[in-house]
C-alpha cells in the first residue's frame, strides 16, 4: 500500500473513532459525503445533505460548509444568515472562517462597509490573518466615498527602485472555500492559511 493510501487509511479511520466516540457517526459521514459533493461540483447534494445533518452539528462548521454552498450558487440571500450562525461558533478557526467568506460574498456585491465589518469580525476571532487583514483594508478603502471601488494599483517589485508598470490587486483569495471535517480545526489551530 502506498503512503499516501495508507495516510488516508488512516486519517478516515481517525474520523470515524472520533465520530464513533461522539455518537455522531451517521452525522460525521454525512458531512464527509457532502463535503466529496462539494468538491466535485454537486452542490445541491451538497446542501440537501448538510440540511439534513443540521447546521448547528459540530460547533457550526456544517453551518459554514452551507453557507459556502450556497455563496458558490451566488444566492447570498440564504448564505448570509448561515455565515452568521457559524461565525458564533465557539471554534475559532470556524469563526473566522465564516466572517471571511462572508466579507468576500459582501464585498462581490459592493457592499463595502458591511464587507469591512465581517472582516473585522474575522480578525477579532483570530487575530493575525494576513490575507483578511489586506481584505479589511480594501473594504475600507472602497467604503471610503472618494474610492476607486477597491481597486488598489501597485508596481511590480524591483531591486533597482525604479518600479514597473502599475496593475490592478485584490484580494488574495476568493473564499475560503475549504469543508471542515469533524475534529480538524483543532489539529490545524494556529496555522495560517
Amino acid at each position: 500500500m502506498s503512503a499516501v493510501r495508507g495516510r488516508i487509511l488512516f486519517l478516515a479511520l481517525s474520523v470515524s473513532g472520533i465520530l464513533a466516540s461522539c455518537g455522531r457517526t451517521a452525522d460525521g459521514m454525512a458531512v464527509l459525503k457532502a463535503n466529496a459533493d462539494y468538491e466535485a461540483g454537486r452542490i445541491h447534494d451538497a446542501i440537501a445533505s448538510y440540511m439534513d445533518v443540521g447546521t448547528a452539528a459540530f460547533d457550526g462548521a456544517v453551518a459554514c460548509n452551507l453557507a459556502n454552498a450556497f455563496s458558490a450558487l451566488g444566492e447570498l440571500r440564504a448564505a448570509e444568515p448561515l455565515y452568521q450562525e457559524a461565525g458564533r461558533s465557539p471554534d475559532a478557526l470556524v469563526a473566522a472562517a465564516a466572517f471571511h467568506n462572508l466579507g468576500v460574498a459582501l464585498y462581490g456585491l459592493e457592499r463595502y462597509p458591511e464587507a469591512a465589518r465581517a472582516f473585522k469580525s474575522s480578525l477579532l476571532a483570530r487575530p493575525g490573518s494576513l490575507e483578511t487583514m489586506r481584505a479589511y483594508e480594501l473594504a475600507l478603502d472602497a467604503a471610503r466615498p472618494d474610492s476607486t471601488a477597491g481597486a488598489v494599483e501597485r508596481g511590480e517589485a524591483d531591486l533597482s527602485g525604479t518600479g514597473g508598470e502599475p496593475s490592478f490587486f485584490s484580494m488574495a483569495r476568493k473564499q475560503d472555500q475549504a469543508t471542515y471535517t469533524v475534529g480538524e480545526s483543532a489539529a490545524l489551530e494556529g496555522a495560517d492559511h
